[in-house]
């Protein structure tokens, strides 16, 4: 498999504080996995802080390997696959950096392709990859928490215009998969299955719409 690096046009700007000291640009740069029939192109982000830049460049590299695996799975299956990857800064402010991507693969002889998408808000001081429940507690969230919990958001998906009405499927756990947009909403992710069928499609929940 060859791997490269190379560096994007892509620049969140941003600026945070850390124990007093102020932290340069973050900047995220393409990293790519490609092989017979795959393209796979992933965030790798580059932060002030060395400790919170691993941190969440092995989040991301975590997803991307679980992807690997799955088209590697289908060769072995003799089920050889297209697939692709791709990614997008949807929010980057002075101390989070969000960020989304889309998988797609399409096995050899199966009845239709499949995708996946993934969310991330990350915290810049320390890398972390929060949560709903960490959202709850931001400053500025605080006042609508309830908005970002489970309760709410299987409100949410039994509304016909938020979800799959007629098969939806009650959610046991919150989805990890969150991302922040442009205007600053929450956005819950959740795979194809996980609460509809296969129709639906991977649904995208605005929390704050």
């Amino acid at each position: 498999m060859k791997r490269t690096l190379r560096a994007a046009a892509l620049t969140a700007a941003m600026t945070t504080m850390l124990s007093g000291a102020a932290f340069a640009m973050a900047t995220v740069t393409d990293g790519q996995e490609t092989s017979d029939g795959a393209t796979l192109t992933y965030p790798v982000v580059k932060a002030d802080a060395p400790e919170a830049q691993q941190r969440i460049n092995t989040v991301i590299e975590d997803d991307v390997k679980a992807f690997m695996q799955e088209i590697d799975a289908a060769r072995v299956a003799g089920k050889p696959p297209t697939a692709k990857m791709s990614y997008e800064i949807t929010k980057s402010s002075d101390d989070l950096l969000s960020l989304k991507t889309n998988q797609l693969i399409s096995e050899e002889g199966a009845a239709h392709p499949m995708s996946y998408a993934h969310g991330y808000i990350f915290r810049l001081s320390d890398g972390k990859a929060l949560t709903l429940a960490d959202v709850q507690q931001l400053p500025d969230r605080k006042e609508h928490a309830s908005r970002y919990t489970l309760e709410s958001l299987n409100k949410r998906l039994a509304e016909p215009k938020d979800g799959a009405a007629k098969d939806f499927k009650k959610l046991e756990t919150a989805p990890k998969d969150i991302y922040m947009d442009a205007n600053g909403h929450i956005h819950v992710l959740i795979q194809r299955y996980e609460a509809a069928s296969y129709a639906a499609g991977i649904l995208d929940i605005d929390l704050d719409a």
